[in-house]
């Protein structure tokens, strides 16, 4: 039986490694900065945020204690760094959405939604580490405060394109406001659980992509 942090191990590098042979390996990668957060976002997920620690990463990725200050000042550094990765991947996967559905504003908010589920579903912990209080937006980096706003900017072009033809005149930061709280809120539900106890057996993306429907017609035109 898999454990969790042996799936993620498999799923982010290929292969496991145990502890023993990871601190015994001297240091060789090719690329330090991405050895590194592939190793910590093995832990994340198995683990929690709370729980990381950049000696821990550092066995992890089979390097010297020393070799991740090379790339993150401080366990805060590192936290930004992964919360980074999510914000990116967030936006890489409405950007295919978009491109899917290039002229259907009503399928890219469904489609865009049920990929936001999707991507806190395959990664909770980043999830949680992005949205639940362990790093300031506002008191970020300057990197990571870009990646936040890209990332939100891609919530809010997907409200705009549907202005004037499937949204009722509404203020649009409105709109944005009621799909990212519904489709934030359901995906909370189903990476704690409590989604399954009230839909035991269900498909989370398919009921989120209900959901959204459910709610847009209750905001867009009759026509639309």
């Amino acid at each position: 039986m898999l454990t969790s942090s042996t799936w993620f191990r498999i799923k982010i590098v290929g292969r496991s490694r145990s502890n023993s042979d990871a601190s015994s390996r001297p240091y060789h990668h090719g690329d330090l900065r991405t050895s590194l957060l592939d190793a910590a976002s093995i832990l994340l997920e198995a683990n929690g945020a709370q729980a990381l620690s950049l000696r821990q990463v550092a066995r992890e990725a089979g390097v010297s204690h020393a070799a991740p200050y090379r790339h993150f000042n401080d366990r805060h550094g590192l936290l930004e760094a992964l919360a980074m990765r999510g914000f990116e991947a967030l936006e890489q996967r409405l950007d295919e959405v978009t491109e899917a559905y290039p002229d259907h504003a009503r399928r890219q908010v469904v489609k865009g939604c049920r990929a936001y589920v999707a991507e806190a579903l395959a990664w909770p912990q980043r999830t949680h580490l992005m949205f639940g209080g362990f790093i300031d937006p506002t008191q970020c980096s300057t990197e990571l405060t870009a990646a936040i706003d890209k990332s939100f900017g891609k919530l809010v072009a997907l409200v705009e394109r549907g202005e004037g033809t499937l949204f009722r005149e509404l203020p649009t930061l409105d709109l944005v406001l009621g799909l990212w709280s519904t489709t934030h809120g359901f995906a909370t539900l189903a990476t704690s659980g409590q989604l399954y106890s009230i839909y035991p057996g269900s498909d989370p993306e398919d009921l989120a992509e209900r959901i959204v429907e459910q709610m847009l017609s209750g905001i867009t035109r009759p026509s639309a």
